[in-house]
């Protein structure tokens, strides 16, 4: 059995008579009335017996002041088990075994509470650790990466001392190279210009024998059809003078007999070319 248990049965069992005193008009308040209620007709008053307002009523008057209860009363109450003999009192015995009890509990406290704190500590003590070492690192690479800028800061200076010192000569090194290339520029625009112009007139003598050739096409076609009509021309004379003037009576004698007048119709053909 704990200690926690054995304390609360003997708070059960044992009441201190300094406890009941305290306890007993707190407790006045809380507990109900042991009286019977009484039953049956009301109390009579002064305005349902016909008496005048004011007047005192009848009978012993009730005491308001607070019942005092008695110690058993009050422990059977609460559940308390009194003592006959021991009502009140506690030996030294149980006293000390009650501090006893308390010195080990609080003991066994200060231990748990000890080793709590030992690993805390311990856990700080290793963070701080870490952070520090973390931190150590940081401040060098950081300290490292400073010496490196340093460093090629010095290099910048140098380079731009020497380019301040060589700052006259490079200049005129790059008005002559910007000479050279502006000569070499205009050479090429011109040889450009050139290349273009040529163009421009082979596109226009092409043009030009297009349109020559075109002409030429179309005269030639004009020269075949005069052609072709000269060629019909000789071959219908010839044939007419082969015929002789019997074979000529004799086509102008069929071409009348179909209606068709030879010598009209070239006469009138012969007219309309000559308007």
């Amino acid at each position: 059995m704990t200690f926690a248990k054995c304390r609360h049965l003997r708070c059960l069992q044992t009441i201190d008579h300094d406890e009941l005193a305290d306890t007993k008009i707190g407790f006045i308040e809380m507990l109900p009335s042991t009286r019977p209620k009484r039953r049956g007709r009301p109390p009579k008053s002064s305005t349902l017996c016909g008496k005048l307002p004011g007047s005192k009523p009848r009978g012993r008057p009730r005491s308001t002041a607070p019942r005092i209860m008695s110690d058993k009363r009050i422990a059977l109450t609460l559940g308390w088990r009194m003592r006959k003999f021991t009502m009140g009192k506690r030996s030294i015995t149980d006293i000390t075994n009650s501090l006893q009890s308390l010195h080990a509990q609080k003991q066994k406290e200060l231990e748990v509470e000890t080793n709590s704190l030992d690993e805390i500590t311990a856990s700080i003590q290793a963070k701080e650790a870490s952070r520090t070492n973390h931190v150590n690192a940081k401040i060098d690479r950081l300290t490292s990466d400073v010496k490196a800028y340093e460093s090629e800061r010095e290099k910048i200076l140098k380079i731009r001392g020497f380019v301040e010192q060589q700052h006259e000569g490079m200049m005129m090194k790059a008005d002559h190279l910007l000479q050279q290339y502006t000569s070499r520029l205009e050479e090429c625009d011109k040889l450009i210009a050139q290349a273009n112009a040529d163009v421009l007139e082979e596109l226009d003598q092409m043009a030009r024998r297009d349109f020559d050739l075109e002409d030429e096409e179309k005269r030639l076609e004009g020269r075949v059809k005069e052609v072709l009509e000269e060629v019909r021309h000789c071959s219908v004379v010839g044939t007419l003078m082969r015929l002789g003037p019997g074979g000529m009576a004799k086509l102008l004698g069929r071409l009348e007999g179909n209606g068709v007048e030879l010598v009209g119709m070239a006469e009138s053909i012969m007219n309309e070319t000559e308007e």
